[in-house]
């Protein structure tokens, strides 16, 4: 199940799939912030012309850069 975009801002849940567009929406990242998560790893599943993130692998790549900045 893709997430809505009339959800709060901030909200990534574990077991969702994202727009990437909502998931910066959401998070409110700009470009630098997004194009860094991507070279850390961040996985992203293009599919037609829409761009997919799992909610676990945006959270998963939160908590590394949480341990690398610690």
């Amino acid at each position: 199940m893709v997430a809505t975009a009339d959800a709060s801002l901030g909200v990534i849940e574990p077991g969702k799939l994202y727009l990437a567009s909502e998931a910066r929406r959401r998070l409110k990242l700009g470009d630098k912030a997004w194009k860094q998560l991507r070279a850390d790893g961040l996985k992203v599943v293009r599919a037609g012309r829409n761009a997919y993130v799992l909610g676990d692998d945006l959270l998963r790549a939160f908590s590394e850069l949480e341990a690398v900045t610690a």
